[in-house]
């Protein structure tokens, strides 16, 4: 398992294996925002990229068991794309959904 440095304390702890990640936090915020927050182009860019925009015209969000997912993460001149495939959407309980960097 991997620990966070000692100088952040806050930093999640990882478990999986090499090139997977799982993350799971608890939230306060009814469950059906959460998960209208992932499934939502609008919402999504809204929050996705922290202090980077997320144009909405750049997400695509197809939250069905097979459906794909993608958005651009843009600084200045640097565009950084991700894209994933849906594997299990349980509205709005449960969603799985890989995570994936395009250009590595």
């Amino acid at each position: 398992m991997n620990q966070p440095p000692a100088s952040d304390p806050q930093l999640p702890t990882i478990d999986s294996p090499r090139g997977a990640m799982k993350m799971e936090y608890t939230l306060d915020a009814p469950r059906d925002r959460v998960f209208d927050a992932w499934v939502t182009p609008a919402q999504f860019a809204g929050w996705f990229g922290a202090e980077l925009e997320v144009p909405v015209d750049t997400v695509e969000l197809d939250a069905q068991a097979g459906g794909i997912w993608r958005a651009t993460m843009i600084q200045g001149a640097t565009r950084v794309p991700f894209a994933g495939t849906f594997l299990e959407v349980k509205a709005p309980q449960r969603l799985l959904m890989t995570f994936d960097d395009p250009d590595n």
